[in-house]
């Protein structure tokens, strides 16, 4: 679909069939929102609930879109095999009913969130309320910014919640309450906010700043591990079966066989901290994961490949090296780009378009240049390749670099042909 803004709410009836589902599909998140079809939204008047509503379908699919509504961006109601995945999604507000982000609610069957940005001001960004079974919430970065909480799991058992980077701060990042028991928590990075600013205002004494929260019914056969825990306010990190521990060891210590690889540490984020919170180089989630977790996937929320930083040594486990949270470190996602020489390049006369790229961990296996003039493209190894337009004019030069873990960068460029200079006597 065209990005545009679709202002209304989607309804979907129909359903796939096992193995061939019906896929909405939209753009890519690794471009940003502004690429994406926004569904759900109304600049400047009243929106609608949500932005997709699936009830009672079978085997669909939903990925690269932006998503809100008012009371939220996505309801599942009595669905099976539903997928939401790459997407970028919001809404919901923080005053009037009870709204949630994502909600799964009736008899939802094996539900898959997987890679997509999920942020609003909700009460819960994502809800998982009972009746739903086998659903799996992985590699998404969860973000609410009303103080309320990241993921809420309330009478579902065997929820599966791996990867996620999960920001909040009054009220729990991953709450497990009611009976929620057979649930995996691992490899999640337990953030306290994406915005510092919001750390701020105290919260409200019925409100737990825990970033774990487990209640008694929810403990049976559940797995907390690998995950990476920022402290907020001195509050305690965990809440399980109602008592509270400051930190990873104490938790540990007074349940022996949970958190043994968690970790109470600053993650520390890299670049501009908003609404994703990418790792930095020196963030401790870097190959501390266990690759072989329930629901663990071989690419980031961005869809690079898990990677093994060369300078870090690896203190997870499992048959790959990986790391904890929504984003793998990793120098797929560096910045390429391309120019000609000259800077205005005549009609009929050869250029030199130079690529310039930074140093990965996995090597370049090809350039692809297309010049953009319908002439085939061009595959090389090589950092300089020589090309001639023909007709004077705009043109878009794409540059697309192939690493050898099989990752992408694509990097694009205009080039201005101009006729050839007149032969002066």
């Amino acid at each position: 679909m065209a990005a545009a803004k679709y202002r209304e709410q989607v309804t979907l009836s129909r359903s796939g069939e096992p193995g061939k589902p019906i896929t909405v599909r939209g753009g890519s998140i690794r471009n940003g929102l502004r690429t994406l079809p926004v569904v759900g939204v109304n600049p400047g008047g009243t929106n609608p609930d949500y932005g997709f509503v699936l009830n009672g379908v079978h085997d669909v699919t939903i990925t690269g879109f932006g998503i809100g509504g008012a009371l939220g961006s996505v309801q599942l109601a009595d669905t099976q095999q539903v997928t939401l995945d790459g997407n970028i999604m919001g809404g919901g507000t923080p005053s009037g009913p009870q709204t949630v982000g994502v909600h799964l609610g009736g008899t939802t069957q094996a539900t898959t969130i997987s890679r997509n940005i999920i942020r609003g001001r909700p009460h819960t960004t994502v809800a998982v309320d009972a009746g739903a079974t086998g659903a799996v919430l992985t590699t998404n970065a969860v973000d609410n910014q009303a103080g309320g909480a990241g993921i809420r799991v309330t009478d579902a058992p065997g929820t599966v919640i791996t990867s996620n980077t999960v920001s909040s701060v009054c009220g729990p990042a991953i709450g497990l309450l009611g009976d929620s028991s057979r649930a995996v928590v691992e490899n999640n990075v337990l953030a306290t906010a994406f915005d510092t600013g919001r750390n701020a205002p105290a919260c409200s004494p019925d409100q737990s700043t825990a970033k774990l929260s487990v209640s008694t019914g929810s403990v049976p056969g559940t797995v907390a591990d690998y995950n990476l825990a920022e402290p907020f306010a001195n509050g305690p990190i965990y809440s399980w079966a109602g008592t509270s521990h400051a930190t990873a060891a104490d938790f540990t210590k007074s349940v022996p066989q949970q958190g043994a690889h968690d970790l109470t540490a600053e993650a520390h984020y890299s670049g501009n901290v908003d609404t994703q919170l990418p790792i930095g180089s020196n963030s401790p989630a870097i190959d501390s994961a266990d690759a072989d977790a329930p629901g663990e996937l071989s690419t980031d929320l961005y869809g690079y490949q898990r990677i093994d930083d060369p300078y870090v040594p690896n203190t997870g486990t499992g048959s790959k090296v990986y790391d904890r949270g929504a984003f793998e470190f990793t120098t797929s996602s560096r910045w390429i780009s391309v120019q000609g020489q000259p800077q205005k390049v005549p009609a009929g006369a050869p250029a030199t378009f130079s690529i310039r790229d930074q140093e990965t961990w996995s090597p370049v296996v090809p350039y692809s240049l297309d010049f953009g003039d319908g002439t085939p493209a061009v595959t090389t190894t090589q950092l300089a390749v020589e090309h001639t337009y023909q007709t004077a004019g705009s043109y878009q030069l794409t540059v697309v670099a192939t690493e050898q873990n099989g990752d992408t960068t694509t990097s694009s460029d205009t080039v201005q042909v101009v006729p050839p200079a007149p032969i002066v006597p």
